[in-house]
């Protein structure tokens, strides 16, 4: 009987701690991202969403990365921070297959939606951690 209760009773606890589990989608402004990519500089150039772009000669490869971290007090810096690093590993991806820059950048943290504008990109956070994911088309301009 006591092994019953105890049973039930952890049962309880565990089903509680999900019911509470967080899973939210915040847009972010994406302006520091892009201070953060000017301040770098380098050769490769990003563009997101429907930013007008120079002219493309050559589509290379559509490529999605995605990061994520523990979340800390600032949530809307802690996501600049992560899009931040995934810019960085888009850029690293972009310079060893040869690329001019990455276009059409949009969050696609659910497969199959793309979220986002010019200006804001979405942050998904839990109840410990914060994850990006951003998609990308790399090219080749004229």
């Amino acid at each position: 009987m006591k092994t019953t209760i105890s049973t039930l009773l952890f049962s309880l606890l565990f089903i509680s701690n999900a019911a509470f589990a967080r899973n939210d989608s915040y847009m972010v402004p994406l302006q520091p991202v892009m201070d953060q990519i000017a301040k770098q500089g380098g050769a490769v150039r990003f563009y997101f969403m429907k930013q007008a772009t120079p002219e493309v000669a050559q589509k290379l490869t559509t490529f999605t990365v995605s990061r994520n971290g523990a979340l800390r007090a600032d949530q809307s810096e802690t996501c600049q921070r992560l899009a931040g690093l995934v810019i960085d590993q888009m850029r690293e991806r972009a310079v060893n297959e040869g690329a001019d820059g990455v276009v059409n950048i949009r969050s696609t943290y659910i497969k199959g939606t793309e979220v986002g504008t010019e200006t804001e990109f979405e942050c998904r956070m839990g109840n410990a951690r914060v994850a990006i994911q951003f998609s990308g088309d790399l090219v080749k301009f004229k």
